[in-house]
């Protein structure tokens, strides 16, 4: 149900999009500035490429994974959805692990655009390597999954949060302090 939903969603889509556009882009102006010794689509390019996409997809990785907790919270369905015998537990972390997989999804699109990027005229061919797939593999899996892992965990335990009952306690608490003060100030 979550690949569904997540699959609908125009966000989702952008970022898809815009993985492939940057890579395509950002392999074309180095092909076509044709400045120094380094393939386009050679190892230390890719992983410039994956640390430059692994800070610009921060906020991919935020839009993806926080959607299912606002949206649950939005629609008022959190008190359903912990009636069910799944459980908190079991329901949050497939609804992480799914956007999880929307987020490593929509980073793989990066070695589509950089490998078209190859057929584009005006490049040089002497600046074109050979396609190694562990060059793309090693980035993805050294650099671009373990930050967005990471980062899919911070925001996940941020949006986990009730925030209903957080303002809940927010409020009884500031509530309670102006009442220690006017007693203090009446005595």
């Amino acid at each position: 149900m979550e690949w569904r939903i997540q699959r609908r969603r125009p966000f989702v889509w952008f970022c898809f999009v815009a993985f492939f556009a940057i890579a395509f882009g950002d392999t074309v102006q180095t092909g076509w500035q044709a400045v120094g010794n380094q393939w386009v689509n050679g190892a230390s390019t890719i992983t410039q490429r994956a640390l430059i996409y692994s800070l610009l997809g921060v906020i991919a990785v935020a839009g993806i994974v926080i959607d299912p907790f606002l949206r649950d919270s939005n629609h008022r369905v959190q008190e359903c959805l912990l009636t069910t015998p799944a459980g908190k537990t079991t329901f949050g972390l497939a609804q992480f692990l799914m956007a999880f997989l929307v987020v490593v999804l929509a980073t793989m699109m990066f070695i589509p655009g950089m490998i078209a990027c190859t057929c584009v005229p005006g490049i040089p061919s002497e600046l074109i390597g050979p396609s190694d797939w562990s060059h793309y593999a090693k980035a993805l899996c050294w650099l671009l999954i373990p930050n967005y892992l990471l980062i899919a965990a911070l925001v996940y335990v941020v949006g986990s949060v009730d925030l209903d009952c957080w303002l809940a306690s927010l409020v009884a608490r500031q509530s309670s302090a102006r009442e220690i003060s006017v007693v203090s100030h009446t005595t």
